[in-house]
């Protein structure tokens, strides 16, 4: 079965149906792996000689899953205002390569309009939660 979705299924897709199986057929793993994951999150924030920002991070599944969700969730309104913004400077013949920024500056960009969106959020917000777990339904 494994096998098969190896061949079908991206690899997003193949990693969810092994850990479905792993959770299946080791059920008592599966709380000392989630804890194991979660001892093992991590975040560096370093600036370097030239004032830059290196950011590397090990996130557990959850806090991933949010993190990644609301990161891509603002590079999309980035994108899209890049494209508004290219439209009129190139018609209907605007392309990615028109745009202003690359996708990986967009989620430079995204990564400073999230911690400004926190530092400027309410103390009484909503929490988030992920709206897609990593566990979600496997293709049969």
């Amino acid at each position: 079965m494994l096998v098969g979705y190896a061949t079908e299924l991206s690899w997003a897709g193949f990693a969810r149906a092994v850990a479905y199986w792993e959770q299946l057929a080791a059920p008592d793993d599966t709380e000392a792996d989630a804890e194991s994951q979660r001892d093992a999150r991590r975040a560096h924030c370093s600036e370097t000689l030239e004032g830059t920002w290196v950011l590397d991070a090990l996130l557990e599944p959850v806090g991933g899953a949010i993190f990644a969700e609301t990161l891509a969730g603002i590079e999309a309104e980035l994108f899209a205002a890049d494209w508004a913004a290219a439209k009129p400077h190139h018609g209907d013949d605007v392309t990615v390569d028109k745009l202003a920024r690359t996708p990986a500056q967009r989620r430079a960009d995204a990564l400073v309009e999230m911690a400004t969106r926190a530092r400027s959020a309410p103390a009484d917000g909503c929490r988030p939660r992920p709206s897609s777990p990593s566990w979600s339904t496997i293709p049969p």
